[in-house]
């Protein structure tokens, strides 16, 4: 199989070959290969998660969904950078409550609206985590 991609405006053109790699305790990899390494889209079972979406030179990398193993409740829907949460996404709680905005290195970073189970919301700046500088509180 021949994977196309665009990385800072070049066009890249690699033989992958689909494989499924099972691990101890039920963890899986099942995807696109290259250089023994996972690229291209696939599918991770790993630590009670599964991560399906993009790869690139082994690491999450890309557009890509995280789900619990249990009940497939989708935890995050976004870009990811070298395995980590970094970019636009959207990070999901099981009492209902969400954020959507900007991550970086696994933290809520940049700008965003934290919604509550009760229909209100913060929306501002977040840093690491914690919100920051100008938050407004809107209720429903």
């Amino acid at each position: 199989m021949e994977i196309t991609y665009t990385n800072n405006n070049t066009v890249f053109e690699i033989e992958t070959k689909i494989i499924r790699i099972d691990f101890e305790n039920d963890d899986y990899y099942e995807g696109a290969m290259h250089n023994n390494l996972y690229h291209g889209i696939g599918k991770l079972r790993e630590n009670e998660l599964i991560y399906i979406g993009d790869f690139v030179e082994g690491k999450k990398d890309g557009k890509g969904k995280l789900f619990s193993v249990n009940d497939l409740f989708l935890l995050y829907d976004g870009d990811w950078l070298n395995n980590e949460k970094s970019g636009f996404g959207q990070l999901s709680n099981r009492d209902g409550s969400c954020y959507i905005g900007d991550f970086q290195r696994n933290a809520r970073h940049g700008k965003g609206k934290y919604m509550l189970t009760n229909e209100s919301y913060y929306e501002g700046d977040f840093k690491e985590n914690k919100m920051e500088g100008k938050v407004f509180l809107y209720n429903k």
